[in-house]
């Protein structure tokens, strides 16, 4: 055995140096903070997208709220002069029951701001209704819909 390993380093070959040791580990740490990197960018892409999507569904579902109230109270719809908030301490003017309140807990942290406004020199039978949803401060979605009076 002894005579192996003396013909082994008689024909050149060593083992790894120092120096080759630590370069391998400084690739493989370089490697390893990319890969890092990039799960931790995906993780809060991901996060991003889960927000903006559940604001999006939110500002929809306010809308519609507000489509099916103009279908039997349009008075009331024209008469909402000043935005109203959900979740609040009083829903709009002609139902202060809608709070938010009844909100799924889903959407904690998340606000809807519905603006009703008539279009100038337009039928005065239309209303440009605007849905601005925040979470934790900051806007995430805006979308706007058109009502008409059908009776």
């Amino acid at each position: 055995m002894i005579r192996i390993m003396l013909n082994s380093i008689k024909r050149g070959q060593r083992g790894l140096s120092l120096i080759e040791v630590l370069i391998a580990l400084f690739i493989l740490s370089i490697v390893g903070v990319t890969i890092l990197a990039g799960a931790y960018v995906n993780v809060k892409s991901t996060e991003t997208s889960r927000e903006n999507i559940r604001a999006e569904g939110l500002a929809k579902y306010e809308l519609e709220y507000v489509k099916s109230i103009s279908n039997d109270n349009w008075n009331g719809i024209v008469d909402q002069v000043n935005p109203y908030t959900v979740p609040s301490a009083q829903g709009p003017l002609w139902d202060p029951a809608h709070d938010g309140s009844d909100l799924p807990t889903i959407y904690s942290g998340y606000s809807v701001t519905i603006t009703i406004s008539a279009l100038p020199g337009y039928d005065v039978n239309m209303r440009k209704v605007n849905a601005s949803v925040y979470y934790q401060g900051s806007r995430q979605a805006n979308i706007d819909t058109y009502l008409v009076n059908s009776q």
